[in-house]
């Protein structure tokens, strides 16, 4: 009877989310980026660049007199971008399409580049994602749907052993005091992809295709979005790479941007809290007791582990997923015997 390799099936898939779903995006992206670059590169090569005098002003529109090829030409723009606040008589440098002259361009690198360099930073971010994605392929993945049993019971283990007296000093566990390591669940680093990705190109598409009617809204949105995706960027960088190491005396963080060292001494109270929970009870402020019990929620708990020292401040915050599940579950022998039981 065949026999399915679930490592190999799970291990493959953010090769295929890459190479099927990441690295077209940053092609057409590219290819968008290439097409507006050329035409920047075209106005700044081909069309020559003339001074435009101001000869009539309305609320919405400016009319324009230059001089091309021997001839006096008049054209009309709005008033948006360069030639926003301009006032009558004044001058401004323009390029002119000669082959049609109510084709005008303002002079500008902001003009001129703008849109290739915010599909360039779109591109590279995708790029970004596309080798995390391959780096994380080569990875000897555990096999989620064959191993969620094995943690949820391990989970009930953890929660059945929290409820015992808090008062009893003597160990309750027995531990050797070898190091333990742990590592970010990949989870972690994927759903800050997922989400940077998403939210990153909700913001920045209908900006980029957007009339020019409204530039400081459309350049806020692009500039938004690729704030967004960059933040979500180093975060999915800062929990791809996260280690955390206890020793029988201390807890090292190792991560990008932010590692941290705690001396184990410090951690007086260990806390099992669901964010969700915290973030629905906020949600609920205000909210009448009938609505709270008609309100329908199905996601599923995200619980994190809470260290915090004698004067309740949080020193570190943990995922239960935390890989390997027999090292997650040491480290929480070794902070039971240290603090009590986890609350």
């Amino acid at each position: 009877m065949a026999v399915m390799d679930n490592d190999g099936l799970f291990s493959s898939i953010p090769r295929l989310i890459a190479w099927g779903v990441v690295f077209p995006l940053m092609a057409l992206v590219l290819w968008l980026a290439w097409n507006v670059s050329s035409t920047s590169r075209d106005v700044k090569t081909h069309w020559p660049l003339v001074q435009a005098q101001v000869v009539a002003v309305d609320d919405t529109s400016l009319t324009l007199e230059f001089p091309l090829q021997g001839n006096t030409v008049r054209g009309e723009v709005k008033r948006e971008y360069a030639f926003k606040n301009l006032a009558l008589s004044e001058t401004i440098p323009l390029y002119v399409n000669p082959a049609n002259p109510a084709q005008t361009h303002a002079v500008g690198f902001g003009e001129l580049w703008a849109g290739t360099i915010a599909l360039g930073v779109v591109a590279l971010f995708l790029g970004i994602v596309g080798l995390f994605l391959l780096r994380a392929g080569d990875d000897k993945m555990p096999a989620r749907l064959a191993e969620q049993f094995r943690r949820d019971m391990q989970a009930a283990q953890l929660n059945g052993d929290s409820f015992h007296d808090s008062d009893a000093r003597p160990p309750r566990h027995e531990d050797d005091g070898r190091p333990i390591e742990l590592r970010e669940p990949s989870e972690s680093w994927k759903a800050n992809v997922f989400w940077g990705l998403l939210f990153g190109l909700l913001a920045l598409i209908p900006a980029l295709m957007a009339p020019p009617e409204t530039p400081l809204e459309k350049y806020a949105w692009i500039a938004g979005g690729i704030a967004w995706m960059i933040f979500m960027g180093l975060s999915a960088y800062r929990n791809f790479g996260r280690k955390v190491i206890c020793d029988a005396a201390t807890i090292t963080v190792s991560q990008a941007f932010a590692s941290a060292r705690i001396a184990l001494g410090d951690v007086k109270r260990v806390t099992r809290e669901d964010v969700r929970q915290q973030l629905r009870e906020i949600d609920e402020i205000g909210m009448s007791r009938r609505d709270k019990l008609r309100r329908m929620d199905t996601k599923a708990p995200m619980i994190m582990y809470v260290l915090r020292d004698g004067a309740g401040k949080t020193l570190l915050r943990l995922d239960k997923d935390m890989q390997p599940p027999a090292a997650m579950r040491r480290f929480l022998d070794r902070l039971e015997n240290l603090t009590g039981a986890i609350g």
